[in-house]
């Protein structure tokens, strides 16, 4: 899928990797891919903010991902830009569902509990509560 992004357009699919990757909203990732030298510092993501102005805890990132974000050549699309260029059945929200599923399945593989992958996968996903979580394991 994020291929097929790059396809189409080179911003928009480094912004697609950053969702998918970091767990961030369109919006974040695409603040992040205009501004990386605001917040990545030696391979970690800081003082990214986040939906309700609630800044996400450090990320570390790939020494590839840090260096397509610093070298990036291509221009970053608004949100609506990047997301027409999402397939036809999807949005960009969807990277966030299935990050939230491909992190909880590794977590759970390596025998962490239920309510404590909860709270780690909230951590990472910038949420205030394990419930909001819950709701996109359930919808995947």
């Amino acid at each position: 899928v994020i291929e097929n992004i790059y396809f189409r357009s080179e911003g928009s699919g480094l912004v697609a990797e950053l969702q998918h990757n970091l767990a961030l909203r369109a919006s974040e990732a695409i603040e992040l891919a205009t501004n990386p030298e605001k917040y990545m510092h030696d391979g970690v993501i800081s003082d990214l903010v986040g939906k309700g102005n609630h800044i996400y805890e450090d990320k570390m990132v790939s020494y590839e991902l840090e260096q397509k974000l610093l070298n990036n050549s291509a221009d970053i699309p608004p949100y609506s830009t990047y997301s027409s260029h999402m397939l036809l059945d999807m949005t960009s929200h969807d990277f966030r569902f299935t990050y939230a599923s491909d992190r909880f399945n590794e977590l759970t593989e390596q025998g962490i509990e239920y309510k404590n992958i909860l709270e780690i996968v909230s951590k990472e996903m910038n949420h205030s509560r394990g419930e909001m979580t819950e709701y996109y394991l359930n919808r995947l």
